[in-house]
């Protein structure tokens, strides 16, 4: 049975680097991969076929022609299947009927049947606005949905958001995945995570460090899996891809509540106070070291 997992996150986060890279572990483990990028620059692929001009489905749509399956795909490292979306506004109308639009069309080619997928991967950008909420057939798909965050605050507080549109949109079914921790630089940014996601009843399902052999991989124009596959980074995504592939379809979990504003508020205070304890040596009642 094909796994549909979406990823979501406010730009910048590394959401699509994290696809790629569980994509390429997964492949790796003898997983068929289809990848599909619902960014509007139609980029998501990018480090796993290196090909600058992949049209997206939108851009064939808005230019009245009728794309065939070879026509939208990419292949890339391990075989896995790349498809770009790409941007609603080339068909002029709003970004939820665009993606809507989209997968219309891939339904219409049969693209699940023919790919015959163990996994399918959605990269969701939060700068599409309602357009990865608002579409049934999207929504539908998805089995799992996870939140990529890091440990800065503005990345907490658009996840806080995420789930908030998640339930509304796509019910607890749709947000059984809980967190992933992406750019992590030490065990201080972990806890700060776990506690969040503590605090909105879900969990962390991995933790992806902070490094530069990302950075380093990106300039080869590959995944780490690809370019690093005997680096420690390259395990962290195996473990987490290895995880996705064993973990159920459906969630078991309760679904995430998110914080109101006030209480997200109060919550990163309580934080900042703990920074400014190990920072200045200063012990509870005030006292300093």
């Amino acid at each position: 049975m094909t796994q549909h997992i979406a990823f979501y996150g406010k730009g910048g986060v590394g959401k699509s680097t994290l696809a790629t890279n569980l994509g390429s572990a997964m492949a790796e483990a003898g997983q068929r991969v289809l990848l599909i990028g619902c960014d509007p620059k139609a980029d998501t692929g990018i480090l796993l076929h290196s090909e600058e001009t992949v049209r997206p489905i939108l851009d064939m749509a808005a230019s009245g022609e009728s794309p065939t399956l070879t026509d939208i795909v990419r292949y890339g490292f391990g075989g896995i299947a790349c498809i770009e979306v790409g941007d609603a506004m080339a068909i002029g109308e709003c970004a939820s009927y665009g993606i809507n639009r989209a997968f219309t069309i891939l339904q219409e080619l049969k693209v699940f049947d023919e790919l015959q997928p163990d996994c399918v991967l959605y990269d969701i950008p939060g700068e599409t606005g309602c357009s990865g909420f608002s579409s049934p057939i999207l929504n539908s798909l998805i089995q799992q949905a996870f939140v990529v965050t890091s440990a800065d605050l503005m990345s907490l507080y658009a996840a806080n958001s995420f789930f908030r549109l998640l339930e509304r949109k796509c019910g607890s079914r749709a947000v059984s995945g809980g967190l992933i921790a992406n750019g992590l630089t030490g065990s201080f940014e972990e806890s700060l995570v776990n506690d969040f996601a503590r605090q909105l009843n879900t969990r962390v399902a991995g933790a992806i460090p902070r490094s530069l052999v990302v950075r380093q991989c990106e300039l080869y124009d590959k995944t780490v899996i690809e370019a690093a596959p005997l680096s420690n980074l390259a395990y962290s995504y195996r473990r987490l891809a290895h995880h996705l592939i064993n973990s159920p379809l459906t969630g078991e979990q309760s679904a995430p509540q998110p914080l109101l504003p006030v209480d997200l508020k109060r919550w990163a205070k309580k934080w900042g106070d703990r920074i400014g304890e190990l920072e200045f040596g200063i012990i509870q009642d005030g006292a300093g070291i």
